[in-house]
C-alpha cells in the first residue's frame, strides 16, 4: 500500500487532499514531507487541524478503490496546532572573504526547515605598508600594502623627493667607441664641491630610464670622465647628477649615443 495525506480544518471546512513524497515502501517511523505550493503554506498559526494519514491499496501501479474492492484501509489521525518556526541560533554554512558575502543558515527545532540570512564581506584589512620602490629626486616611489586576511596586494606612490644640490652637472657631452662610451661634463667650483660626494652617471636603453633598464656608475667629486663598459653596436640614453650628503641635484640633459 501507499500513503496519501488529508487535512482537515476543525471548522468543517473542505477537505485539503495532496499527495507526498515518500519511498517506494514507507516503514515505520519514515518521514514524508510536503514539496511545492500546497495548502498547508496558507494555515493559520494557533488553529487547531486535523492531520491523517490513509493506507490505499495499490495494483498494478493504479490506486484502488477501497469501497468497491472491499479492501479495508489503515487510518491514522492527529490534532495538530500549527505554530511559528523555532530558529535556532544558526551555522555559519559560507564564510564572509574580504570581498564576498557569506551565508549563515538556521534550522527550524520543530520542521527542519531552514532560512539563511547574508553575512557581509568583511572587507580587507591592510597591513602597515612597505617601500617596494623607494622614491628619488623627481621620481615617485611606490608602497605596497598587503591585506593580513587574504593576502591581496595594493599600492599607493610615494613623493618624488627635492632636489637638495640646486645646480645641475652642465656640459655633459658622450663620445662612444666599441662596447665603451665615454661622458664628460664641466668642472665642478669650489663653492659647489662641499656639497658633493660623488657624481652619478645613468645610462639606459630607454629613454624613459625605467627601473628595470636603468644602470649607474659613480666617480669621485672632482672627477669630469667616466668611462661606461656597454654592448657594442647598441643605443643609449646617458645623463648625470651630483649626489651629496642627503639628496642629489636635478638630472641633466639627456644624451643619446649608439656604440660600435
Amino acid at each position: 500500500t501507499r500513503p496519501y495525506v488529508t487535512l482537515v480544518a476543525k471548522k468543517n471546512t473542505k477537505n485539503l487532499i495532496h499527495s507526498f513524497t515518500y519511498p517506494e515502501d514507507l516503514a515505520k517511523g519514515s518521514r514524508a514531507t510536503f514539496k511545492g505550493n500546497i495548502a498547508t503554506d496558507n494555515l493559520s498559526i494557533g488553529e487547531l487541524y486535523t492531520f491523517g494519514v490513509m493506507n490505499y491499496p495499490f495494483k498494478n501501479g493504479k490506486k484502488q478503490d477501497p469501497e468497491t474492492q472491499k479492501i479495508p484501509t489503515a487510518t491514522v489521525t492527529v490534532d495538530i496546532s500549527i505554530r511559528a518556526h523555532k530558529y535556532d541560533s544558526g551555522k555559519v554554512t559560507k564564510a564572509a572573504t574580504c570581498t564576498e558575502d557569506g551565508v549563515k543558515t538556521y534550522t527550524c527545532e520543530y520542521c527542519g526547515g531552514t532560512k539563511t540570512e547574508v553575512i557581509p564581506a568583511t572587507g580587507h584589512t591592510w597591513d602597515a605598508g612597505t617601500i617596494t620602490e623607494a622614491p628619488d629626486t623627481g621620481e615617485a616611489g611606490v608602497k605596497t600594502y598587503t591585506c593580513l586576511n587574504c593576502g591581496e596586494k595594493r599600492t599607493e606612490a610615494v613623493s618624488a623627493l627635492t632636489p637638495t644640490i640646486k645646480k645641475t652637472p652642465a656640459g655633459v657631452k658622450a663620445k662612444a667607441k666599441k662596447k665603451t662610451v665615454t661622458v664628460t661634463w664641466k668642472k665642478i667650483k669650489k663653492k659647489l664641491l662641499k656639497q658633493i660626494k660623488s657624481i652619478e652617471v645613468q645610462y639606459s636603453t630607454n629613454r624613459q630610464f625605467t627601473r628595470e633598464s636603468r644602470l649607474s656608475k659613480r666617480v669621485g667629486k672632482n672627477k669630469t670622465k667616466a668611462v661606461l663598459k656597454l654592448k657594442a653596436k647598441t643605443t643609449y640614453y646617458i645623463r648625470v647628477r651630483y649626489v651629496g650628503a642627503d639628496g642629489t641635484s636635478k638630472l641633466s640633459k639627456i644624451r643619446k649615443v649608439k656604440t660600435k
